[in-house]
């Protein structure tokens, strides 16, 4: 498997690409990992805005939103049973184990941009979870939203999104964003990439796991 450490040369790749993504961070994937943490905005408001734009009844609201938290609960059980089958570790502690006190350049903590520090004081932008990195329960539940939106209205697609004011971060207020950004999103999509940028979990599309 690509990311078992025994393979040095993949194990490293993914550390290389995590350190690469947090050391480029931009304000809108900053805001897209922080609006997917939020799972109230980023699961349950996506849903009133198709009761809204559909002119659900609330009988039909309803269906949608019960079938959207049983197909996320549905998933997250299997989920933690591979978690638990797995017990992938975290980018950080891949970082620390790859290069331990050496530097390197990523991102160095709230307000502190890109700069360089030893590795074993890396952080991630978004605070960990204390369970194993993979699979990921957040893309998960996203994926299994989208699913019931294909299933009741067709499409995935929202054609919506929500606005951060200029310096609305609660990991860099006062500073990130810089400027008023809207961040759009399918939920069974973005999710996906804003784990890697954000520093808490690895691209689960690829197919490797942290060990």
């Amino acid at each position: 498997m690509k990311s078992d450490p025994r393979n040095w040369d993949g194990y490293k790749r993914q550390v290389d690409e995590i350190l690469e993504l947090s050391a480029n961070l931009s304000d809108e994937q900053k805001m897209m990992a922080e609006m997917f943490d939020n799972k109230i905005v980023s699961l349950g408001f996506p849903l009133i805005h198709i009761a809204m734009r559909d002119h659900l009844t609330m009988s039909e609201f309803a269906w949608l939103d019960f079938t959207a938290q049983i197909a996320a609960v549905d998933g997250l059980i299997v989920t933690w049973q591979e978690k638990r089958r797995f017990d992938a570790v975290r980018p950080f502690s891949a970082i620390r184990y790859v290069y331990g006190d050496e530097v390197v350049r990523a991102w160095g903590g709230p307000g502190e941009g890109t700069t360089r520090f030893p590795a074993n004081q890396w952080q991630s932008f978004l605070n960990v979870a204390d369970h194993p990195e993979y699979p990921s329960a957040s893309a998960c539940a996203c994926s299994a939203t989208a699913q019931v939106m294909r299933i009741f209205t067709g499409t995935d697609e929202l054609n919506w999104g929500v606005t951060y004011k200029q310096g609305s971060s609660y990991i860099e207020p006062g500073i990130t964003p810089k400027t008023d950004i809207t961040c759009t999103f399918g939920p069974g999509r973005s999710s996906r990439r804003s784990a890697p940028r954000a520093g808490y979990g690895e691209e689960p599309t690829s197919g490797t796991r942290w060990r």
